[in-house]
């Protein structure tokens, strides 16, 4: 999807819930030069990673990020399938002048005859790119738009004897502010200076010297008067604290909204970073990709724009990317501010924005020899393109790329990546080429506290995944789940059959249990007798009936659900008994055996709780979430390593550069 200036705004809120629902990010940038070798070495051989830093650092500084693509890769449980939807900005370099920031950029001639080549249209940048502002730049334009507004910043113009006009125009200007005071002549309120000599000028203008002497003297020796700019006048009149407190608050308040609407892309990457977007209108939604104000529900749009920001709120998304040396690098000056002058510095600060940074050019040439390898992003597309799982598609709104290709174009190059990362991390845990990098380690890993990852799966151990998992689906308590696009074999239908046999049973269980719970209470809220005689009743036949064996949690497949939040704050009982009758409709008393028994519970027909029914944020039932990760358990290979898993302690944050001593800068 292209956005432009004009669609920005209404878009913006899209690529926020994009963002705030990936399961990683991809991006790519396309630049107007890169760092050149220097004519002469100082001495032979490769340089350091420090040397290679300080080049692209010094590229960097002077040139400019012209287009930039992401991709949001949202993992659809219930497609079997790693969802994509790239974005393709063209960036402005020009700044509103009023905000008093300078910005200089270049062009490299190579690096524009490269573009040219690939059909780049350089217009685009200028007239209808997104613009931006760092975080610095930020900062310089609210502290430049204070200081005009501080009255004691200002430097006084030094007025030497031989300046005859420039005192003369000043004892004019006293005498005609002394009059005013003494008369209230021309006008009571205020009084307008002029140029020295209009000659009777219909429109006479002050020029920049005069004005800023006539601010100079009613600073200095008026306190009680105020001079005013007005239309290439000064205007003087009586200074009113009220309308000086309310004309500053005007001024902070435009400065500020003019900050809002140059900030423009950074609002992305702040949302990267995990700061949602703060000082957004949300009216500034309310229009068509055309730029025209449309009729829309304000309050859906409030809804959507809070639900983005409590998701995006300290959540540090996974960054991938091709080649991210070099990217990071003007990523980083573009959007955030001034680079560090070493490496490590800087490897510091950027993890301490993203904790996740995976490169996949490293991924491909993992434990590579001397001899760099074909490492190009179209040629390790071009050779996982026949790989059929993991399964990845574009989302059906998103859809520029689905039948074309644009090598080159940001938004597309980093849909590539995003593909390259899925795939590739799934072949290469599959093979189990990171078990060679964890056996060198003293101490064994030690397992994550949640999501399961890090389990390798050699010949040794792949059957007793897949065992695990079958057993989990034998006690779902529900229908059959079926993942489209498959067909069972087999052994799957035999496992399916036993599975609808144990769900018939539990069912039938849980049917007699409800029966047996009916609770009612009388006005003062007591429980009948009823509900206290099937007290040991119930007891009794929890201690026999047949458990729901317990989510997976430490397998390489576990992931977290929008609700299991909640058992960290919900005190769910590890008891099988039911000790009060008053607990027969909180979370404890339904089947605690349930994998889920701590999630959201919808009341039947009958006013007993199912804790089987549910919805998650997305409308989608928790059930057939929960179903659809146990049949993707089943299958190897086709879900990527969980970022938990010691998989990326192999091949996370650490990005190669080629061509250096060390070839790898490590971002820890």
């Amino acid at each position: 999807m292209d956005i432009d200036k004009i669609s920005f705004p209404t878009r913006l809120l899209d690529v926020l819930e994009a963002i705030a629902e990936a399961h990683f990010v991809s991006f790519d940038l396309e630049l107007s030069g890169v760092p050149v070798k220097g004519q002469a070495k100082e001495k032979p051989g490769k340089p350091s990673l420090q040397e290679r830093y300080l080049e692209t650092k010094r590229a960097a500084e002077q040139f400019q990020i012209l287009q930039i693509g992401i991709t949001c890769v949202e993992d659809d449980v219930l497609q079997n399938a790693y969802v994509c939807k790239p974005f393709n900005f063209n960036l402005s370099p020009i700044i509103e002048e009023r905000l008093d920031v300078d910005r200089t950029f270049s062009f490299h001639s190579g690096a524009a005859e490269f573009l040219l080549g690939v059909g780049f249209k350089f217009d685009l940048p200028f007239t209808s790119g997104v613009p931006y502002l760092s975080r610095d730049e930020a900062q310089i334009a609210g502290d430049r738009a204070a200081a005009r507004d501080d009255k004691s910043s200002f430097t006084d113009i030094e007025i030497k004897p031989e300046d005859v006009q420039a005192l003369e125009f000043l004892r004019r200007v006293r005498s005609e502010v002394d009059d005013w005071l003494k008369t209230g002549q021309p006008s009571a309120h205020s009084v307008v200076i002029a140029p020295l000599e209009s000659n009777g000028d219909a429109n006479p203008e002050l020029n920049r010297f005069e004005r800023r002497l006539v601010h100079q003297i009613i600073r200095a020796e008026y306190s009680d008067l105020v001079s005013i700019p007005n239309k290439g006048l000064v205007r003087v009149s009586r200074l009113d604290p009220e309308r000086e407190e309310y004309i500053k608050a005007q001024r902070k308040r435009e400065v500020q909204e003019r900050i809002v609407r140059q900030t423009g892309f950074r609002w992305i990457v702040e949302a990267l970073c995990g700061n949602p977007p703060e000082g957004i209108d949300v009216r500034s939604f309310a229009q068509t990709p055309g730029g025209v104000p449309a009729f829309v529900d304000l309050d859906a749009l409030r809804s959507r724009f809070s639900r983005a920001k409590h998701m995006i709120r300290n959540k540090k998304t996974a960054l991938f990317g091709h080649n991210l040396f070099l990217d990071l690098i003007y990523f980083y000056r573009t959007f955030i501010g001034a680079l560090p002058d070493t490496v490590e510095e800087f490897g510091s600060l950027i993890h301490e924005l993203f904790p996740i940074i995976v490169d996949t050019k490293y991924m491909a040439t993992h434990n590579c020899g001397d001899i760099n390898p074909q490492s190009s992003l179209e040629q390790i597309a071009y050779k996982l393109s026949q790989q059929q799982k993991p399964n990845v598609i574009t989302h059906e709104q998103y859809n520029k790329y689905t039948d074309t290709t644009a090598f080159h174009e940001a938004g597309y190059d980093s849909m590539l990546t995003a593909e390259v990362a899925v795939r590739l991390s799934a072949k290469l845990e599959l093979a189990g080429s990171h078990d060679h990098d964890e056996q060198q380690n003293t101490t064994p890993p030690t397992p994550p506290d949640f999501d399961g990852g890090g389990v390798q799966l050699s010949e040794s151990n792949v059957s007793s995944v897949i065992g695990t998992a079958i057993d989990s689906v034998k006690g779902l308590l529900a229908g059959p789940f079926k993942v489209l696009g498959q067909t069972k074999s087999p052994d799957e239908n035999s496992v399916q059959t036993e599975r609808e046999s144990t769900i018939s049973t539990t069912e039938d269980t849980l049917a007699e249990q409800t029966a047996e719970l009916e609770v009612t209470e009388n006005e003062s809220g007591t429980t009948s007798k009823k509900s206290k005689k099937n007290k040991k009743k119930k007891r009794s036949k929890a201690k026999t009936a047949t458990a729901a064996p317990q989510a997976h949690q430490g397998g390489r497949f576990a992931h977290a659900t929008a609700f299991d939040s909640l058992q960290d704050t919900v005190d769910v009982s590890e008891s099988e008994d039911v000790t009060t009758p008053e607990e027969v409709l909180e979370f404890d008393a339904l089947p605690s055996d349930d994998a889920h028994a701590s999630d959201p519970v919808v009341a039947d027909t009958d006013g007993i709780s199912d804790p089987r029914v549910g919805t998650s944020w997305d409308g989608i039932p928790v059930l057939a979430q929960n179903d659809a990760w146990k049949a993707r358990e089943a299958e190897v290979g086709t879900v990527m390593p969980a970022f938990t898993s010691d998989f990326w302690k192999v091949y996370g944050n650490k990005l190669r550069v080629f061509g250096t001593q060390e070839g790898v800068a490590m971002l820890k």
